[in-house]
């Protein structure tokens, strides 16, 4: 068992959140009983009862705005004096170190006081004020909507003493096009930027973080990067390549095209002329990414650690053509390739075993292999795939789900495999030169060819 001297004790009790718990800590063992004459500096907030526990502090710590300042005052720029009139219990310290964040204003107030403050923020009204950041000030964060709407605002380099920018804090920039960022920067808060560099010290990229930021080119995010926000890159208009870090391990994003009720993230929508994206290898699932519509991506090749495709990722892409899915994609979600109408070449691989309803919905594809492990065909499917004119279900196959070759005008050929059991109503509505001998005698029904049949009996 490990015993703690008592220089020991003093570095643990730092921690300790109250009186009672010093108080506590002192009785455990007689070593320990002068504990609190051992601070020179006050670990918790005090008020004139509990400052006689520890007698010899020559530094006072105010951890919040709240915090008895035994007539030190500090002067603020927005009621004056803070906690001026608190006590009427007054004692001179040979330092106070304010924590609690305050602007460069109550830090320019106070400067000949013996006052030292540890997190000073960049206000609006600093802006208005200083024009630049006051280097000597030790300013450590950029305060929400700090340099919002500032339209003449092209450039900025930050100073290194900055740890975090707040929310808003660019939005609007509109002619912002260079941004440098320094490493000490430990968090960018949300809707926060044609250039950008974030410094490996970032390990957070918060919600709505650049959206709208219509000149934003090309993004490369730090392997730091733990976690991206929602919609993070939301109508950045100009981005053409963002590359995703190894520690994220499920890109996961919402699509934006008029589903409604649908409820999930939308890093990216919006970026009209996305041509690359680069995934980390520990990205294994492409979550309800939908690249919008007005995109101009035409191929795509899905990189070989990715295994699922979640439901509606590419819907409704008017210009993809053709996409190669990886040999480990075992799943692709339902409306996947919903409304794809220029798609004409669809590659999914023999480890694929379930393909959604609506996968290939109004779809270009004129033939298409089916992997070999797949036990159903959902709804909807291959619905309106005008130019489809055969195809050979697998031997695995089960059930066909219902309108699953709806509006296939042109589908003459179906190789139907003793598997199937069941093939859904509406399954073939609108196959007008489909071979009726194609389809095996006992699953043969009137309503496969008809509009969607309603069994008012059940």
């Amino acid at each position: 068992m490990i015993r703690l001297d008592g220089y020991h004790i003093m570095v643990v009790s730092k921690y300790l959140l109250t009186i009672n718990d010093f108080i506590n800590i002192q009785s455990v063992n007689t070593k320990f009983k002068d504990n609190m004459l051992k601070f020179h500096f006050n670990p918790i907030s005090l008020n004139s009862k509990t400052i006689s526990y520890f007698p010899n502090i020559e530094t006072l710590n105010l951890w919040s705005k709240d915090d008895e300042n035994f007539g030190n005052v500090i002067f603020d720029d927005y009621f004056g004096v803070l906690n001026m009139f608190k006590s009427f219990f007054k004692k001179k310290f040979f330092q106070v170190v304010v924590w609690f964040t305050v602007d460069c204003k109550t830090v320019t107030l106070n400067k000949n006081n013996n006052i030292l403050f540890k997190n000073v923020t960049f206000t609006n009204k600093d802006l208005k004020r200083y024009k630049n950041i006051p280097l000597s000030l030790n300013v450590t964060s950029l305060d929400i909507k700090c340099y919002k709407n500032s339209t003449n605002l092209t450039s900025i380099n930050l100073p290194s003493c900055i740890t975090s920018i707040g929310r808003s804090c660019f939005a609007n920039c509109i002619h912002m096009q260079n941004i440098t960022i320094p490493n000490s920067v430990r968090s960018i808060d949300e809707f926060c930027f044609k250039r950008l560099t974030i410094p490996e010290s970032v390990t957070r990229i918060n919600n709505h973080c650049f959206e709208g930021c219509s000149k934003l080119g090309s993004i490369s995010i730090p392997q730091s990067v733990q976690f991206i926000g929602y919609d993070c890159f939301k109508t950045c208009t100009s981005l053409t390549k963002l590359s995703i870090p190894h520690l994220i391990d499920t890109f996961q994003f919402e699509c934006t095209f008029g589903c409604q009720g649908y409820h999930g993230y939308k890093c990216i929508c919006g970026t009209d002329v996305l041509f690359g994206i680069e995934i980390s290898m520990t990205v294994i699932d492409i979550n309800n990414t939908h690249i919008n519509s007005d995109q101009k991506l035409m191929s795509l090749e899905v990189p070989k650690h990715i295994t699922a495709i979640m439901s509606y990722c590419f819907a409704y892409h008017s210009d993809l053509i053709s996409i190669t899915i990886s040999s480990n994609v075992k799943s692709i979600g339902v409306n996947c390739f919903d409304s794809c109408i220029k798609l004409e070449d669809v590659v999914i691989p023999e480890s694929a075993t379930s393909i959604g309803n609506s996968c290939l919905y109004y779809c270009n594809i004129s033939c298409i292999t089916l992997p070999p492990n797949i036990t159903s065909i959902g709804k909807h499917c291959f619905a309106y795939c005008s130019k489809l004119s055969e195809i050979v279900i697998p031997t695995k196959v089960e059930y066909i789900g219902e309108n699953c070759f709806e509006g296939c005008e042109v589908l003459s050929k179906i190789e139907i495999p003793k598997s199937v059991t069941k093939i859904g109503a509406s399954c073939f509505y609108k196959c007008n030169t489909l071979n009726i001998n194609d389809i095996p005698i006992d699953l043969r029904y009137d309503e496969l060819f008809t509009a969607n049949y309603i069994d008012f009996s059940a």
